[in-house]
C-alpha cells in the first residue's frame, strides 16, 4: 500500500481520502470526496509498477467505455509518484452478496454482465479477469469494472469472458438450486462455459428470453446498504422491492389533523445524502413526509448496523419554507423507533453537512417526537438522521429510519 495514502490526505489536489475500501500488493482502494464536484468517488492508488506506461494505456481504454453497465472511470493522474484512478463509487460488490442468489437475482446480474461484455467487445475491449469482486451493485443493477485488457492481445479474449460469465452464473445460482426457473439458467451457464455462444449478444438474448416478469431485484448484501424491501410504519410491515425516493416537488404543509396549532407552510422537500455514492437516498418518496398522510413515509435504505455500516455519517431531508422563518419547535412522526435525529439550519442551503448548524437533537426518537429548538431563523432546514433504528420485521441485522410527517413551528 502506498505509504502516502491515509484518511484525510489530499490526492491530485482535489480528492480527500476518507476510508480504505480494500488493498492488495499492487494497489489500495479508498472512498474519497471530490472537493471540486462535491461527490463521493472511489480512488485506486497504485504502488510503484514497472509497466506504468502499459497500465496507463489500459486504464485509458477503460475510461473510454461509457455504458450504464460499466463502472465509469472519471479521472487518472500521478500523486507523490503514485499513479491513481478515480471512478464512480458504488454500494458494494457481488463478492459481498449472500450466495446463492434467487434465480431472478442471478438472471438480472447475468444479463447485466452480458450487456456490459457485449458493449465492451463491440469497442474492441475484453475483460480478461471477470469475477464477483469486479461486478459492482447499484440501484439500477449490476455494473462491471476493471475493463483493462485490449482485445487485440488475442482473438480468444471475448470467448474467455463468456466462459467466465458462465462460471460466475453457476456460482450465483448453482444448478442444484431447488427453483423450477433455475433449470434454464443453468443450461445457459453450461453453454457459456462450453464456449457454445459465438458472442455476448447471443448469450444476452437467451438470458433476456427467460428473465422473469417480476421487477428486477438487487442481491442482498451483508456489509453494505441494501434495497428497501419493507419498512414497518406504526407497526405495520409495508412490502416493497425497490428503493424508495424521488426528487421532490412542491408539497402542502401537514394538515392540522396531524399537527395541532399552526406549523409553517413547507414549500418543498428534498432528500440530502452528501456522503452517498449518488447523492440521493429515498428520492421517489421524500415528498411523502409533508403530504398530510401518516400512511406514507420517506425511508432510508437498510444497513447492517445502526451506524450506516460505516459508510457515511448520516442522511436526511432538506425542508424549504420558501422564505426565512423563525422556528422554535418541531414535530416528527416516525415509522422506525430509536433513530437519532438532528434538526439543522443553513443560511444558503449548504451542499455539505458541515455547512448546517445544529439547533436541536434527539438521541432516540419515538413514534411521535416533539423537539424543542433553539429559536433560529432560516429558510432552509434539515432533518438529519445520524443513527438508525432496528427495522421492524427485518431479518437479521437490519437497520433503517423512516419519517412519515414533519412539522416546523414558530417559537
Amino acid at each position: 500500500m502506498p505509504a502516502t495514502v491515509a484518511p484525510g490526505s489530499l490526492i491530485g489536489g482535489r480528492y480527500k481520502v476518507e476510508a480504505n475500501l480494500g488493498s492488495s500488493d499492487r494497489s489500495s482502494v479508498w472512498r474519497a470526496l471530490d472537493e471540486r464536484l462535491q461527490r463521493q468517488v472511489a480512488i485506486r492508488v497504485f504502488a510503484q509498477v514497472d509497466d506504468a506506461q502499459d497500465l496507463q494505456h489500459q486504464i485509458g481504454v477503460a475510461a473510454s467505455l461509457t455504458h450504464p453497465r460499466v463502472v465509469r472511470v472519471f479521472d487518472t493522474g500521478y500523486d507523490s509518484g503514485n499513479f491513481y484512478t478515480v471512478s464512480e463509487l458504488l454500494p458494494g460488490s457481488l463478492a459481498w452478496a449472500a450466495l446463492p442468489l434467487s434465480t431472478s437475482e442471478a438472471l438480472s446480474v447475468g444479463a447485466d454482465v452480458a450487456e456490459a461484455l457485449r458493449y465492451a467487445h463491440s469497442r474492441g475491449v475484453v475483460h480478461g479477469n471477470l469475477h464477483e469482486g469486479n461486478v459492482l451493485l447499484s440501484e439500477q443493477g449490476a455494473k462491471v469494472g476493471d475493463f483493462w485488457v485490449v482485445a487485440g492481445s488475442g482473438p480468444s479474449g471475448p470467448a474467455r469472458d463468456l466462459v467466465a460469465l458462465g462460471s460466475l452464473i453457476k456460482r450465483l445460482a448453482p444448478p442444484e438450486l431447488p427453483d423450477p426457473g433455475n433449470r434454464e439458467l443453468a443450461r445457459i451457464a453450461g453453454k457459456l462455459e462450453a464456449g457454445a455462444y459465438p458472442d455476448a449478444e447471443s448469450a444476452l438474448s437467451d438470458l433476456r428470453s427467460i428473465r422473469p416478469s417480476q421487477p428486477r431485484s438487487v442481491p442482498k448484501r451483508s456489509a453494505v446498504p441494501v434495497i428497501v424491501a419493507g419498512i414497518a410504519l406504526l407497526g405495520l410491515l409495508v412490502a416493497g422491492a425497490t428503493r424508495l425516493g424521488a426528487r421532490s416537488t412542491p408539497t402542502p404543509a401537514p394538515s392540522e389533523s396531524h399537527f395541532a396549532g399552526d406549523p409553517h407552510r413547507i414549500v418543498r422537500v428534498e432528500d440530502f445524502d452528501p456522503m452517498g455514492n449518488d447523492g440521493r437516498e429515498g428520492r421517489r418518496s421524500v415528498a411523502r413526509i409533508t403530504d398530510g398522510d401518516t400512511a406514507t413515509f420517506w425511508a432510508t435504505e437498510r444497513y447492517s448496523s445502526a451506524g450506516f455500516s460505516g459508510l457515511k455519517r448520516g442522511v436526511g431531508v432538506i425542508v424549504d419554507l420558501g422564505q426565512a422563518r423563525e422556528v422554535g419547535r418541531a414535530k416528527l412522526l416516525m415509522g422506525v423507533e430509536g433513530c437519532a435525529v438532528e434538526l439543522r439550519r443553513s443560511e444558503g442551503r449548504a451542499r455539505t453537512i458541515d455547512g448546517w448548524d445544529t439547533v436541536a437533537s434527539v438521541g432516540s426518537a419515538g413514534r411521535t417526537t416533539s423537539v424543542d429548538v433553539r429559536p433560529s431563523t432560516s429558510r432552509w432546514w434539515l432533518v438529519w438522521i445520524t443513527r438508525l433504528g432496528r427495522t421492524p420485521g427485518g431479518r437479521g441485522r437490519s437497520y433503517s429510519c423512516a419519517v412519515s410527517e414533519v412539522g416546523l413551528y414558530p417559537p
